[in-house]
């Protein structure tokens, strides 16, 4: 809006301010300077506030004079109207600009966006800003550079004394990962719990790992990492089965336990990670059918491969009435996560897809031209191929829902962990008795697999302290989970463990009440204290039943 329209609208007894002022900085300063730019950009928010006040008073009156189904659209468009109208009037009207303010602003869009640095050189963005703040004084991509530097050296300081004012230990969890430049980078976050009992999740170190990746590497760089942040009190770290990390968290627990900051001398600092256990599992499983995979792969491959042959996917979806919104995916075959999600659409529209190879007679040959290591048949997908990926889905499903439930990062797992362990160890169990042979045969490997890696029996020990204390599940849950799998000498043996090792957390932390000043110790000796009492007094009561309850109204 230019500005003879400005004092035009400006004309009315409320805004004569303006008009004058807007004359005389025209007459001083010329039309186009930005005293001139900046009244005028004021005159049209003052306009749009009273124009918004106005629709306000207008909806009050309509309201009043409509009923019925014509009342509630108006209400809904009004209301539209009047939460437009809130936003702009609840504006703080303290605000002042600041220069420094918002070029971290802008350094903090930049990082959390993932934008380049040459973003702030861009002439949209520039004539976005020219209208949005004029008085902005714009910056290089090099400034932007720097200013996301200082953004990370102020967050790294708060966060460093966030570290020195919590009370609690840090869990940690490591992994390597490659890049396509065949550069090895090692990733360390960080979890823990403030006085507030808010649970963080918080990346510590990110950085290029020379090779060779061996343990004593990796637990250098975890240490190092550690000692950068002044991090001394460490619980726990989870890592992959992998060789190297075994030795790596051996490593580390000799080098923490010099500085005295692991629990019972880091006799409960190793864990594995349950996740890639599942994925040893699952790949497993995807090994016994997995020509049968190899062929859905290739039949998807084929359908999404031009807009013709997906034209004609649709047209068959149509014809057999196969009402779904979504469409045919493809894996990534180094995810078996990706790989479950093909097979659940390709099972969703598995009539679609035989109708498709009825309509093309020689598919099969088609796609033992895509891919020579399929054996030659006219069929793309065999009765028996579809039976398998049945099975296998029926796997894929659960283990699917149990990797979702325990990668949790923004709630606690720990107390979780047992429970799902036992549960994918009493699944397998069962699928090793089904009567389908090719079905046993599958989970009989399985469960070979988890038993290497993740036999109840051998899980970390604070993992069961995690149940003991939930309030949902104590000891009585435990004794009736070992007592499914193990005779009663065997569950004995493990709940004595557990005991004692409750009786040693309870003097670990008892002994915190004298060299701690916020009594922390004594808080969590206390705890256990009252968990351990409970669970005694209820030792003597028929948890059988209460259990197998719990797990038939949960299996409903």
């Amino acid at each position: 809006m230019n500005s003879k329209l400005i004092e035009k609208r400006c004309d009315g007894d409320k805004r004569k301010g303006y008009k004058y002022r807007l004359r005389s900085l025209k007459r001083k300063d010329g039309p186009n300077s930005r005293d001139v730019k900046e009244l005028i950009r004021d005159v049209n928010i003052a306009i749009a506030v009273e124009a918004i006040q106005a629709i306000g008073n207008l909806a009050r009156g309509l309201r009043a004079h409509f009923s019925g189904s014509s009342r509630f659209l108006f209400t809904v468009l009004l209301d539209k109207v009047g939460k437009f109208s809130a936003s702009t009037q609840n504006q703080d009207p303290n605000w002042t600009f600041n220069q420094d303010v918002l070029r971290e602003e802008l350094a903090r869009m930049i990082i959390v966006d993932g934008l380049p640095f040459s973003f702030v050189e861009k002439e949209g963005f520039k004539r976005f800003l020219s209208y949005a703040e004029p008085r902005f004084h714009m910056i290089s991509r090099t400034t932007i550079g720097k200013d996301c530097i200082e953004l990370y050296l102020s967050e790294r300081n708060k966060l460093k004394t966030l570290f020195e004012l919590s009370a609690s230990r840090v869990c940690l969890t490591t992994d390597l990962w490659t890049s396509i430049q065949n550069l090895g980078y090692i990733c360390l976050t960080a979890h823990f719990i403030d006085r507030d009992w808010k649970l963080h999740k918080k990346i510590i170190n990110f950085c290029v790992l020379p090779t060779p990746h061996r343990g004593e590497a990796i637990a250098q760089a975890v240490d190092t990492c550690l000692l950068s942040w002044g991090l001394e009190k460490v619980c726990t770290i989870t890592v992959d089965n992998a060789s190297s990390n075994d030795t790596a968290a051996a490593k580390l627990a000799q080098k923490l336990n010099k500085r005295n900051g692991l629990l019972l001398n880091g006799e409960l600092f190793h864990v594995r990670c349950f996740a890639h256990i599942l994925n040893l599992i699952v790949n497993d499983g995807i090994n016994e059918v997995k020509k049968s995979i190899l062929r859905i792969r290739e039949f998807v491959k084929y359908v999404r491969s031009s807009p013709s042959r997906l034209q004609a996917f649709k047209k068959c979806v149509e014809e057999e009435r196969i009402w779904s919104l979504k469409s045919l995916c493809l894996d990534v075959p180094t995810r078996w996560n990706s790989t479950y999600l093909m097979l659940k659409s390709a099972i969703d529209f598995q009539k679609a897809l035989e109708r498709l190879a009825e309509q093309n007679p020689s598919l099969g040959l088609r796609l033992v031209e895509q891919d020579t290591s399929l054996e030659v048949s006219e069929e793309p997908m065999s009765e028996d191929d579809w039976l398998k990926i049945r099975d296998l889905f029926k796997f894929l499903e659960y283990f699917y829902n149990v990797t979702k439930r325990i990668s949790g990062s923004k709630y606690i797992t720990c107390n979780k962990y047992f429970r799902e362990v036992f549960g994918v160890q009493t699944v397998l169990l069962r699928w090793t008795k089904s009567e389908d042979l090719r079905f046993r045969e599958m989970a009989i490997k399985m469960n070979a697999k988890f038993e290497k890696y993740c036999n109840i029996r051998k899980l970390n020990l604070i993992l069961i302290i995690a149940v003991v204390l939930d309030p949902c599940f104590k000891m009585k849950y435990v004794k009736f989970c070992y007592k499914k799998l193990y005779s009663s000498e065997e569950v004995n043996e493990i709940i004595g463990k557990v005991k004692s090792l409750m009786e040693r957390l309870f003097r670990h932390y008892k002994s915190l009440e004298i060299t701690s000043p916020t009594g922390f110790g004594a808080h969590l000796a206390q705890n256990l204290e009252d968990v351990y009492v409970s669970n005694e007094k209820e030792d003597g009561l028929e948890e059988d039943r209460d259990w197998k309850i719990f797990f038939e109204r949960r299996g409903k």
